[in-house]
């Protein structure tokens, strides 16, 4: 049998995967869709482990395999949760010309005062990786988002979602995340970076970044064989919270004359469902 290149194992999926045309449509329900099916694949392995007979316990072998599984699944539910980040700003950008308040300049302004705050990578226009967009239909929106850098931080994100400058109908401006959402992500993000880039050690400089991950410094982490599920359901309300607080602002901003069809894309775009609904709760 003759030798395969990696790029020979790719196939086609006999099931519906969630696409970018999902994310495009409705960011949150794409996402938690992706993430309820990472909690099932989860759940499946589980059922299929060896345990002991008498104790119900998962052997050695068993709990390795997990552990491998879970680490996978965690750095392609957070890459996920990019793309959710990523195509609600987009969306947010597309439709702004029909916000009764949204000053373009103001706006990029904000972006780049977010990023020099934080010390990230300079706002800057990159033609080359825009030239790969030609004779496509990739939104404005989307070529915007993908100059920008750190969505993998929650300080950042809320930065640039804040610096569309749109307030709701007391006057406030709605941050994206809370502040105990932003310790929650935190964590998922510095455990999905050890695992990506540091062989699943938590470097002691790493571990300094997050304080609840202190104690962690300089170990190897495995993620327990519940640790997906959890995942699963803690997302559900930080999607749920964010995405609302956006349509909060957005929605109150709209001018009274948005055609009846673009308000239904609109909506879409802020909807927030789940075939978990009872984690939306």
């Amino acid at each position: 049998m003759p030798a395969r290149n990696f790029e020979d194992y790719i196939i086609e999926a006999e099931h519906k995967p969630i696409t970018l045309e999902d994310y495009a449509k409705s960011p949150a329900t794409a996402f938690l869709r992706y993430v309820v099916g990472a909690k099932d694949a989860a759940n499946q392995c589980l059922l299929k482990f060896k345990t002991t007979t008498r104790a119900r316990i998962y052997t050695r072998d068993a709990l390795d395999s997990i552990h491998l599984i879970n680490a996978g699944l965690l750095a392609a539910i957070m890459g996920n949760f990019e793309t959710y980040q990523k195509y609600l700003f987009a969306n947010m950008f597309e439709y702004s010309i029909y916000l009764n308040c949204f000053d373009i300049s103001r706006f990029l302004k904000g972006l780049k005062e977010s990023v020099k705050a934080e010390r990230s990578t300079k706002f800057e226009v990159d033609f080359t990786r825009i030239a790969g967009y030609r004779d496509s239909k990739v939104s404005v929106g989307l070529v915007l988002a993908d100059q920008l850098s750190n969505w993998q931080s929650p300080s950042i994100v809320n930065s640039f979602f804040k610096s569309y400058g749109l307030t709701d109908v007391h006057g406030h401006k709605l941050e994206f995340y809370s502040n105990a959402d932003k310790e929650k992500l935190s964590v998922l993000w510095q455990m999905r970076h050890s695992i990506v880039h540091t062989a699943s050690t938590i470097t002691l400089p790493d571990s300094q970044k997050v304080s609840s991950l202190s104690r962690f410094g300089g170990k190897v982490i495995s993620l327990d064989n519940q640790f997906i599920n959890e995942v699963a359901r803690k997302m559900h309300p930080i999607i749920k919270s964010a995405t609302g607080n956006m349509r909060n602002v957005y929605v109150h901003n709209l001018t009274a004359g948005t055609p009846a069809d673009v308000l239904a894309k609109i909506n879409d775009v802020f909807k927030v469902t789940s075939t978990c609904n009872a984690w939306l709760r």
